[in-house]
């Protein structure tokens, strides 16, 4: 989907598009800039203490960059315990992002479990809006 120049990224205001749709446009528009630049749309950080894992997202979680976290949590699932994301720098998260969450969180509901960290409002009201919030373990300050 192109998005055109000259919508609501060009006015001080959203252009009268509502809450939830102005941030897909933003996100659209955040999209579109980033190819325009090169600039790769997520960065995982790991850490690994003892079997807990710890993942920093940091961008889109997005259909394009979805493949990379279930990358990650394939070769890494096996040798864990516990599952720490941290969302602090995670800008947005859509559908396919949300199917990657709700694997791990079946795969390690039968582990130690797996807890999500500083979600911020675009994201969770994306999780909210699919239950999502009911069934993941999400903890912000």
């Amino acid at each position: 989907m192109d998005v055109p120049d000259g919508g609501p990224e060009n006015h001080s205001d959203s252009g009268g598009i509502p809450g939830r749709y102005r941030t897909v446009w933003q996100y659209l528009v955040r999209i579109k800039e980033s190819k325009r630049k090169g600039v790769i749309s997520m960065k995982i950080t790991q850490t690994l203490n003892g079997k807990e894992l710890t993942l920093s997202l940091e961008g889109c979680l997005d259909t394009a960059t979805t493949p990379e976290l279930k990358q990650v949590l394939s070769e890494k699932m096996d040798g864990i315990d516990s599952l720490i994301l941290d969302f602090a720098a995670l800008e947005y998260i859509s559908s396919a992002g949300l199917r990657a969450l709700l694997t791990a969180h079946m795969t390690m509901e039968t582990k130690g479990g797996m807890k999500i960290l500083h979600v911020n409002e675009e994201v969770m009201d994306s999780m909210k809006i699919t239950g999502m919030s009911d069934v993941l373990n999400l903890e912000n300050d």
